[in-house]
């Protein structure tokens, strides 16, 4: 058995002045670069669900698409934050991130839902999806009515 290393104590010091200080700007920084899924990421079509565009990235060209909930390649892999974008604009891309606008108005409280809308690409409800061919996932929950967290879960069901 090996002795484990020891670690002294200041002694007749200030113990808080020996431990180190966390940068909070580096550590801001860390956590919005844990929020993007890809910063400065390709648009392959106009983005034009306002505020936020639910999107899926496109392996054959590398591009990012508007979601929706009618098939497993084309379900959510993050959002945008967006007025509008064309095809083939430089867009930033979040896997999770808390975020309001006045012109949401959802319903908030247990069980209550953000999915990935099966008829409009890009767009989210409150209605899960349960017709034949549409697939069930989860895009976010409110916080309140202005306010949601939104999550693209990975997982979903027919």
């Amino acid at each position: 058995m090996t002795k484990a290393a020891s670690t002294s104590i200041p002694t007749g010091g200030n113990l808080a002045s020996s431990v180190p200080r966390t940068n909070f700007t580096n550590l801001d920084t860390a956590v919005n670069e844990l929020k993007l899924a890809e910063a400065s990421a390709t648009s392959g079509e106009e983005l034009d669900q306002t505020p936020i565009n639910l999107v899926y990235r496109k392996n054959s060209d590398g591009k990012w698409y508007k979601a929706i909930a009618t098939g497993i390649a084309t379900l959510a892999q993050g959002f945008t934050i967006t007025t509008t974008s064309g095809a083939d604009e430089s867009i930033d891309v979040y896997a999770f991130d808390e975020f309001g606008h006045a012109t949401f108005s959802f319903t908030h409280g247990a069980d209550n839902f953000i999915y990935l809308s099966p008829s409009t690409a890009g767009a989210s409800t409150q209605t899960a999806p349960t017709a034949a061919g549409q697939f069930r996932q989860a895009v976010g929950w409110p916080i309140n009515a202005t306010t949601a967290r939104w999550f693209p879960d990975k997982t979903h069901s027919i």
